[in-house]
């Protein structure tokens, strides 16, 4: 018992309290971050997607002209 009061006397036991808070918040930080990062490669996956069609059009173009 005096070895459990020596950590009670510290704080220790607020601590430990607070832990189940702390995971919370971890996983809630790791929650924003997959989001925002998600967001980012959709916007990514966006942008390519529009310069893919525009060099397809390019393309397309020489091609045309090739032809004729």
């Amino acid at each position: 018992m005096l070895f459990l009061a020596s950590f009670v006397r510290f704080g220790f036991n607020n601590f430990l309290a607070y832990k189940p808070n702390i995971l919370a918040t971890i996983g809630i930080e790791n929650a924003a971050s997959k989001t925002l990062m998600l967001t980012e490669m959709r916007q990514n996956h966006e942008q390519l997607k529009r310069e893919l069609v525009s060099e397809i059009h390019e393309l397309l173009a020489i091609m045309l002209n090739c032809r004729t």
